[in-house]
């Protein structure tokens, strides 16, 4: 019986003890490390839970900016561009003094990039990434990440690019030349890509050509990058 008892106070001792364990709150600090921590190691479903409950819990703490853009970034290497565009926008909407500022102008511009869809389609989300990129550019022109994002928008107007030249090809075939025509200067003023370029000056001068124009079509075609194509095309008007 006295062993029994002494059994008995032991386990309500030990119980009590991992119950005190378990209430006790880690704080900010710690929180904020295990956060990060869970995404640095690529667990990002466990660091979104956890960067949104800091968030939550600690909106005084000095990590709060750096929360919501880890936040944001566990989102965008989760390939979920829409949200991450969202927590992006939160971040430099209400921090924009803080230093992640500025990779949340660059990193927001790259998920709007992601999004946006194939030529074949509409290209306003292409157009939304280019002013996103190019308003980084303005904002911080010493950045590092400055020629990634010259790249990024050369990337999109290419896309742009290729979908309008594909649209002016569209009113070649149905013979409707003028509205061709304002694609192709579109495309000719908009890209410094020289093999769009090479096929904007060539559909321009088909479609002079057609138009009997010969000494514009003629003019066109000398503008080709491209040595044989261009003296072909020369060959072909004489």
């Amino acid at each position: 019986m006295k062993y029994s008892t002494l059994f008995i106070i032991l386990m309500i001792l030990l119980g009590c003890s991992k119950e005190v364990k378990l209430n006790i709150k880690m704080g900010p600090d710690e929180d904020f490390k295990k956060a990060l921590t869970m995404y640095k190691n690529k667990k990002y479903n466990n660091s979104v839970f956890l960067f949104q409950k800091f968030f939550n819990n600690y909106q005084g703490s000095k990590y709060v900016d750096d929360a919501q853009y880890y936040l944001a970034m566990s989102y965008l290497k989760m390939h979920d561009y829409r949200n991450a565009i969202d927590e992006f926008s939160f971040l430099i909407d209400n921090f924009p003094e803080s230093p992640f500022a500025e990779g949340g102008y660059f990193r927001k511009a790259q998920c709007l990039e992601h999004i946006s869809p194939s030529s074949p389609y509409d290209q306003e989300e292409s157009m939304k990434a280019i002013d996103a990129y190019q308003e980084f550019i303005t904002r911080y022109p010493y950045s590092k990440y400055v020629e990634d994002a010259k790249d990024g928008i050369m990337r999109l107007r290419r896309k742009i690019a290729v979908k309008d030249l594909n649209t002016a090809r569209i009113y070649y075939k149905m013979r409707k030349h003028h509205s061709a025509l304002i694609y192709v200067k579109k495309v000719i003023k908009e890209t410094k890509d020289v093999n769009i370029l090479d096929e904007a000056y060539i559909m321009m001068g088909d479609i002079l050509k057609r138009d009997g124009r010969t000494q514009d079509a003629k003019d066109s075609y000398e503008k080709i990058n491209n040595k044989r194509m261009r003296e072909k095309k020369l060959k072909g008007i004489k």
